[in-house]
C-alpha cells in the first residue's frame, strides 16, 4: 500500500480547534493588556509635561504650570514672572493635549483654575510646585489606573499604578 503525504482531513480540523481553543484564552487577555498599555502611555505623557514645564521653569527662571482643562485635555503655560505671574502664555508645541479615547484625567487638590482651566499645577521659579497634588488617570468606569504625584516643597514628580 502506497503511503500519501500530507495531512488528513480529521489532523486538521484538530490542529485548527486546538488553535481556536487557545485564541478564545488569550483574546481577553491581550484586549486587557493594550487598555493598560494606553494608560501607563497617558500617565506618562502627562508626567512628561509637568518635566518639561519644571524643567523650563529652572532654565529660565519663569514660572510655568500644566493647565488641565474642562474638555479633558492639558497644556503648558509660561508665566510673566519667576513668582507671582499674572499673565500666562501658552507654549508652543506643548498642548493642548488630548489623551486617548476611554481615558479620562482627573486633578485632585490641584490648584482650582478659572474656566475654561480646571486646575493647575504651578511650578516657581526654583523648580518647586506651589501645591503638591495628584493627577489621576482613570478608565472609563471612572477607576483610577495611574496616579501622578507632585511634591510641593520638591517639585518631584512621580507615576504609579493603582
Amino acid at each position: 500500500m502506497r503511503r500519501e503525504n500530507g495531512f488528513s482531513l480529521v489532523e486538521l480540523m484538530i490542529a485548527v480547534g486546538i488553535f481556536g481553543i487557545l485564541a478564545a484564552i488569550a483574546t481577553p487577555s491581550f484586549l486587557q493588556m493594550r487598555q493598560n498599555a494606553l494608560y501607563r502611555q497617558a500617565a506618562f505623557d502627562v508626567s512628561s509635561m509637568l518635566r518639561e514645564a519644571r524643567g523650563r521653569t529652572v532654565g529660565e527662571n519663569r514660572e510655568h504650570r500644566l493647565e488641565l482643562l474642562n474638555t479633558g485635555q492639558y497644556q503648558v503655560t509660561r508665566g510673566d514672572l519667576s513668582s507671582g505671574s499674572t499673565v500666562w502664555v501658552l507654549v508652543a508645541g506643548l498642548g493642548p493635549v488630548t489623551p486617548p479615547a476611554g481615558v479620562t484625567i482627573t486633578p485632585v487638590g490641584c490648584n482650582p483654575g478659572v474656566l475654561p482651566i480646571l486646575a493647575n499645577v504651578d511650578f516657581n521659579g526654583n523648580g518647586t510646585a506651589g501645591i503638591g497634588c495628584t493627577i489621576n488617570i482613570q478608565d472609563a468606569a471612572a477607576a483610577n489606573r495611574f496616579a501622578v504625584t507632585v511634591t510641593q516643597n520638591t517639585g518631584r514628580i512621580q507615576v504609579a499604578a493603582l
